[in-house]
């Protein structure tokens, strides 16, 4: 994981980069948490090893929410979502706005389904962390909100297949159960 007290540009070294690319020979993914600043390199390296599975963590941490920030986002995100490679956890949305809505998160949501698709698209917590500003009902209540228009089956992925196989888990996919 990446802080904004780390070099922000660490997936560009050479040396990080070349440790990185031996992911693909161990058949391994990677969870990336990068800053929305930080996409660009991210789509630039995603593009280099397209071998390689990279789950960006936390729709890409878009701090900044005002409607400039947001636009700047959601292009950077959309030019990650080109590879075919990465897929997309939403996620820790609260951690960054702990008066949340599902107004506030709607564009956040939205925007990573309409780049990423349904199908490279997954919800996820943050708990326990997410704890200090939601529970797992509320947060559940918000995601299935937010998408109610769209079909079972993007829902479907969103809630479980995407995840699932994205994580190349073994067996059936289970049925989701609100908690």
């Amino acid at each position: 994981m990446l802080s904004h007290t780390d070099d922000p540009h660490v997936i560009c070294s050479q040396t990080w980069r070349a440790n990185f690319a031996r992911l693909a020979a161990a058949g391994l993914s990677f969870d990336l948490q990068v800053f929305a600043g930080q996409l660009r390199d991210a789509a630039r390296l995603a593009a280099d090893y397209p071998d390689v599975r990279i789950i960006l963590d936390h729709a890409g941490m878009p701090i900044h929410r005002d409607a400039a920030a947001l636009v700047q986002w959601r292009d950077d995100l959309a030019l990650l979502a080109r590879c075919e490679n990465v897929t997309c956890k939403i996620s820790a949305l609260g951690t960054l706005d702990h008066r949340w809505s599902v107004a506030s998160l709607r564009p956040l949501v939205e925007g990573v389904i309409e780049v990423f698709g349904s199908s490279r698209s997954m919800f996820a917590s943050n708990f326990p962390v997410d704890g200090l500003y939601s529970s797992m009902p509320m947060l559940f209540d918000a995601f299935a909100e937010l998408v109610v228009e769209l079909t079972p089956s993007e829902r479907d992925d969103l809630f479980r297949r995407t995840a699932w196989e994205t994580y190349r888990l073994p067996g059936q996919i289970p049925t989701v159960e609100r908690p």
